[in-house]
């Protein structure tokens, strides 16, 4: 993003490289890149990351004008282009650049990144502001409810049970009525005789 004189050759590369420190108050855009950076040091979390790079950026943009480099339309562009792929980072496109076409309604807090970025005042905060993921915690609910999921759970066992019981005693009732219809007597004699 950086103008001819203030990129890597440029005149004014010096100062705007400390600008972007003081601002992030860790990144030294000669050694590493904001991108880098950010998924160096927040890969873990999702949030915290985005907000790493919205506030780069920021500092970023912020550190053409303070260190007097020129800007062009291209810087312009890509004041958009950076806000639109960063959903809910507001760089300040429109403010930086009046007369262009802004994407300030296109990227919403709704839509992307919500971060309160008052309590950060450099990019080592974001550690600080942004809270450990929480396991939920589940309460055992006391010896009475253990008591009467045991006795629901005996109480369905119990009753498929004598089902099956039932079940087997009709059938075999009626297996046996259908072979004494079928063979007739023949069958009860056989049985008394052996």
């Amino acid at each position: 993003m950086a103008t001819p004189n203030c990129s890597r050759s440029g005149s004014l590369f010096l100062v705007y490289e400390k600008c972007i420190y003081d601002c992030t108050c860790v990144i030294n855009v000669s050694t590493m890149n904001i991108q880098n950076y950010c998924n160096t040091q927040y890969s873990r979390n999702g949030s915290a990351n985005a907000a790493c790079f919205c506030f780069s950026i920021r500092c970023s943009l912020d550190c053409l004008t303070r260190s007097n480099c020129p800007t062009t339309s291209e810087d312009a562009q890509e004041c958009r282009m950076l806000e639109n792929i960063t959903a809910g980072c507001d760089l300040g496109c429109a403010q930086k650049y009046p007369g262009g076409l802004s994407s300030a309604a296109s990227s919403t807090a709704d839509s992307g990144l919500v971060w309160d970025f008052s309590n950060t005042r450099c990019l080592s905060d974001i550690i600080e502001v942004t809270p450990a993921p929480t396991l939920p915690q589940v309460e055992k609910g006391g010896s009475i409810s253990g008591v009467i999921v045991g006795i629901c759970l005996g109480a369905c066992v119990l009753c498929f049970g004598l089902a099956l019981c039932a079940w087997v005693t009709f059938s075999h009732k009626k297996r046996r009525q259908s072979m004494e219809d079928k063979y007739g007597n023949a069958a009860r004699v056989g049985k008394s005789g052996s």
